[in-house]
């Protein structure tokens, strides 16, 4: 059976696997995979990017498997059970149906190419000491493979790379309002559930002000700033600070200013979802505010 590793293009590497600042050279169908792998890399990368066993037709997978079946046999100088051609040849196929069902229930993500790998490897005692061609003994093949610490490294440094190649989608006019609609939804969420206002750079606060439903009036802007400014001062006094710290302050007062802003925003928008309170299903656009 081909396992799509005979055709391997050379990687531009020595047999210690270390790489060259060509990268390896590969045609134009493995453009997706890392120029950077070693030859065993490419190998792992290049087997789990084949067919899976689960997207075989049932004709397909049994043909696959008896033609790893076969080799196997030819490669250990064994036959299979049976008295006869016939005989062999039934035991062979109900044999491969058992292996199929039971590699397409525990490893679903498996492919073909993996298997016949897994199965070269095993029946050459690479996972321990073989007893024969047998559901069980192809099963754990297949598991012992699929585990292998370099396999993993190997599928982990592909994916970096392929990751490193995604070119970043910018965001359409109305993904862009869904974001601010959700985010404005799961702050309101939050307060309900906690009564605390999550707002990162007051940006829903904004959103609401530039959409007319928090609109106050400039002797509300100072009592709400007044709020904000005692909330502030209070915070700080109550902190348990060491004597350094306190000293600190006390010759630096600093300037609160942008906190307390921060903080009145803050208290508006609590004011606006307080108005909200009696509507549950209500949305954070559903009403202006008073």
């Amino acid at each position: 059976m081909n396992t799509d590793t005979d055709n391997l293009m050379p990687t531009g590497r020595g047999k210690s696997g270390g790489s060259d600042k060509a990268g390896n050279s590969l045609p134009d169908k493995y453009s997706g995979i890392s120029p950077y792998l070693s030859r065993e890399e490419l190998v792992f990368v290049k087997l789990s990017l084949a067919k899976r066993v689960t997207e075989l037709t049932q004709a397909e997978a049994e043909k696959a498997i008896l033609e790893l079946m076969n080799r196997g046999y030819a490669e250990l100088g064994q036959t299979p059970q049976g008295t006869g051609p016939e005989e062999r040849q039934r035991y062979m196929s109900a044999m491969a149906k058992l292996i199929i069902t039971d590699l397409e229930f525990y490893f679903p993500c498996v492919t073909m190419a993996e298997v016949a790998m897994a199965t070269k490897n095993g029946i050459r005692h690479q996972y321990g000491e073989y007893f024969g061609f047998n559901v069980i003994s192809i099963h754990g093949f297949v598991e012992k493979y699929l585990a292998s610490e370099e396999r993993e490294a190997a599928l982990v440094r592909q994916e970096r790379y392929r990751q490193s190649q995604e070119v970043p989608v910018e965001p359409t006019a109305e993904m862009q309002k869904q974001i601010i609609e959700t985010g404005l939804q799961q702050c309101l969420e939050t307060f309900r559930k906690t009564g605390r206002i999550i707002d990162f750079g007051n940006v829903n606060y904004q959103l609401l002000v530039d959409r007319g439903l928090i609109n106050l009036t400039c002797e509300q802007k100072r009592e709400i700033y007044a709020m904000a400014d005692w909330e502030i001062r209070r915070e700080k006094e109550t902190q348990e600070l060491s004597l350094a710290k306190q000293l600190q302050q006390l010759r630096n007062p600093g300037d609160n200013k942008m906190e307390i802003i921060a903080r009145a925003k803050e208290l508006s928008l609590r004011k606006y979802f307080d108005q909200l309170a009696g509507k549950p299903g209500d949305k954070p656009e559903s009403r202006a505010a008073s």
